[in-house]
């Protein structure tokens, strides 16, 4: 028997693999901004509908999602942060984003970035920046009290490996996340009926770019990272939600039997 409906707007590469984690205990219902991904969400059973987040009409407000009173939980995926977004292009994304789930009240889940630290080193808590003080964040939790949210480091896993893109600073660590450990996250918080959570999520290792390639690649060597960079810790999602990591080394991240799984 499935336990209850989940929405998962933006239904993108993260989006997909939640929505598959989950598919066998809840009834999948998911939005994609265009249509060459309807069809192989369809096949999967996802319910999939067109949204765009990006409209920008100053005379009339997001409708909101029809199936929001049968939905029991809601997943964001859409990004309302990024680096290469206009500010402006971001203000648009989340005013509608918050239109379309108008007076939701069950579980919400927000991913958000580690990128939100931005030029921060060192040790990065999620008390460093609290979600009230960062922009994107604070203006969802201002419409929804309950919000969780998810600050994801470099998202890895599958097709996703540091080898396969040009890196700079090679001898720096890194605060990657494979998407498994995403999932998990977010069925446990599911479960648990988490409100409110705040929540970096980044593996607990952090080896030098450079180790990892080297590991991806077979040459099973482990540089020292530099000293001095950002490493953004996930202690807090151990310590009050009692979660262990399957991946907890960006290293094997390519290794889909690793022994941590």
């Amino acid at each position: 028997m499935l336990k209850g409906k989940v929405g998962i707007i933006g239904c993108g590469w993260l989006g997909y693999r939640i929505a598959r984690h989950l598919s066998n205990d809840y009834e999948i219902h998911t939005t994609v901004t265009t249509e060459n991904k309807v069809e192989l969400l369809r096949a999967e059973g996802f319910h999939p509908e067109i949204v765009n987040f990006e409209t920008h009409n100053r005379e009339s407000q997001q409708s909101p999602w029809q199936k929001l009173s049968h939905l029991d939980h809601i997943i964001i995926t859409v990004p309302i942060f990024s680096k290469r977004a206009e500010q402006q292009v971001l203000n648009t994304r989340i005013r509608n984003l918050s239109g379309f789930i108008l007076k939701f009240e069950g579980t919400l889940i927000l991913m958000s970035s580690i990128g939100v630290y931005k030029d921060l080193t060192g040790e990065v808590t999620e008390e460093r920046l609290p979600a009230e003080n960062c922009t994107g964040e604070k203006e969802i939790k201002q419409l929804f009290k309950q919000v969780n949210i998810l600050r994801l480091g470099g998202l890895m896993g599958d097709e996703r490996l540091l080898h396969k893109y040009k890196v700079a600073d090679l001898d720096t660590e890194v605060n990657h996340i494979h998407f498994l450990d995403i999932c998990k996250v977010v069925e446990l918080l599911i479960v648990n009926a988490t409100r409110s959570g705040l929540y970096n999520l980044v593996a607990p290792l952090h080896p030098s770019k450079r180790a990892v390639i080297n590991w991806q690649t077979e040459l099973n060597v482990l540089p020292l990272p530099k000293p001095g960079g950002k490493l953004v810790l996930s202690q807090k999602i151990t310590d009050e939600m009692g979660y262990e990591f399957v991946y907890p080394d960006p290293r094997y991240f390519h290794i889909s039997n690793h022994p941590t799984e």
